[in-house]
């Protein structure tokens, strides 16, 4: 499942996968949710795996300005 979620006035872009207790990965600083591409498969097998991409990155959206400490 894909799809979009507003957080703090920002659309995030996130993937859903799996079945089983929740686990979230996050992405450094400079890639985007496609970085767990190839572990997600296997983890999705024993959890419900969210990847998402952080503000500012890829398919989420950017927020005016430079930047923010709230994140």
């Amino acid at each position: 499942m894909t799809g979009r979620a507003r957080v703090n006035g920002v659309d995030l872009y996130y993937e859903v996968v799996g079945e089983g207790e929740p686990l979230v990965l996050v992405h450094g600083s400079w890639v985007d949710h496609e970085t767990w591409q190839r572990v997600v498969p296997r983890l999705a097998r024993s959890f419900r795996v969210l990847v998402y991409d952080r503000r500012g990155h890829s398919r989420s959206e950017r927020p005016p300005g430079q930047g923010r400490r709230r994140q």
